[in-house]
């Protein structure tokens, strides 16, 4: 059993990942090196025998996390508290931009697994990637501010038939007809 323990106890010192075990009671039973030193504000309360709801009450009095509500109370506490217990992922953004996935799963004894990873560097090329696709996308024509001119362009033939079908002579009639509607010829 020893040898079993240490054997364990090896694998998961040697991962990147954090990994933290949590009873049905919310106290750690059970954490890796790697997973207290991902929180850099609060992984001192990160370790075996610490409940998450004094986890959660010290990252809010820290403000590790940037996405925690304005005004904490007991009952967003319990909630917090008792979604430990569902299999979920989730990204955070921490204080000083860092963003953890933090997996959870449940075991069948009611223990509930968390492995936490740093995906900052995959979320600035997220980021990235968005502002590029962003400048990418095609400008929308303005018109000119100039009354009715939108909808002079819908009633010639050019616009009823979807640009462009309508005979040459037609668009030129058209064309001419708003030139003079304006005073431009």
């Amino acid at each position: 059993m020893r040898e079993s323990k240490d054997l364990l106890s090896l694998a998961m010192a040697g991962m990147s990942d954090g990994f933290a075990m949590f009873d049905q009671s919310g106290t750690i039973v059970f954490t890796n090196d790697q997973y207290a030193a991902l929180f850099p504000l609060w992984g001192d309360m990160r370790v075996p025998g610490k409940n998450i709801r004094d986890i959660l009450r010290k990252a809010i009095e820290t403000n590790e996390r940037r996405n925690f509500p304005a005004e904490v109370t007991d009952e967003w506490l319990s909630n917090a508290a008792a979604s430990l217990h569902y299999d979920k992922d989730e990204h955070i953004e921490l204080f000083n931009g860092a963003w953890l996935s933090l997996r959870t799963r449940q075991a069948s004894n009611g223990m509930a697994l968390v492995a936490v990873s740093d995906i900052t560097v995959l979320k600035q090329a997220e980021f990235s990637l968005r502002t590029v696709a962003e400048q990418m996308k095609p400008r929308r024509h303005r018109w000119p501010d100039r009354p009715g001119k939108q909808a002079r362009l819908r009633r010639s033939p050019v616009g009823r038939n979807g640009g462009g079908r309508a005979p040459w002579p037609a668009y030129s009639a058209a064309a001419d007809r708003c030139r003079s509607v304006q005073g431009l010829q």
